[in-house]
């Protein structure tokens, strides 16, 4: 099943993340490879000039890692691995030549909406009046780096 799906606009890829069957969007391994890869492709193809990158969750953008996952590291040097992947996915975006931006989810949840685009390039949500704005909590234009001790919180 695919997360992500990608649509095309007169050179601009919109991305959205949509994890099927579930209430939140998270990243586990699987998502990381798919996100990789989608990235990846968008970032030759030469037809795409920037990149969208949305939610299908009507209200978080990503609530983090697949904490699940962590349930079957074994190892700090398995701990590390799964953080750097995280970290990896973030150096990717950031050193891409085209600009990524996202749209900023009025709600800030830990982790995923605050490091999901490492150049910190948002757009604004329009505000629901059902919800309460919290902005990221994290400042979004320096990027977070794996911690020696093993797991960055909501990247895995």
């Amino acid at each position: 099943m695919a997360i992500f799906r990608v649509t095309h606009d007169d050179g601009v890829a919109v991305i959205t993340m949509d994890l099927p069957g579930e209430p939140v969007n998270k990243l586990s391994a699987a998502g990381k490879a798919e996100f990789t890869e989608v990235f990846a492709a968008l970032a030759e193809d030469s037809t795409v000039k920037a990149m969208v990158f949305l939610s299908g969750k009507p209200d978080t953008f990503i609530a983090g890692a697949d904490i699940e996952e962590f349930t079957k590291v074994t190892s700090r040097e398995e701990a590390e691995a799964l953080s750097r992947g995280g970290q990896a996915m973030l150096d990717d975006i950031a050193n891409l030549a085209k600009p990524v931006v996202r749209r900023q989810d009025p709600i800030g949840t830990p982790g995923g909406p605050a490091r999901t685009v490492a150049r910190g390039r948002r757009l604004p949500a329009a505000p629901s009046p059902d919800r309460t704005p919290g902005g990221p909590r994290h400042d979004s234009d320096r990027q977070i780096r794996p911690r020696p001790e093993g797991l960055s919180p909501g990247i895995g």
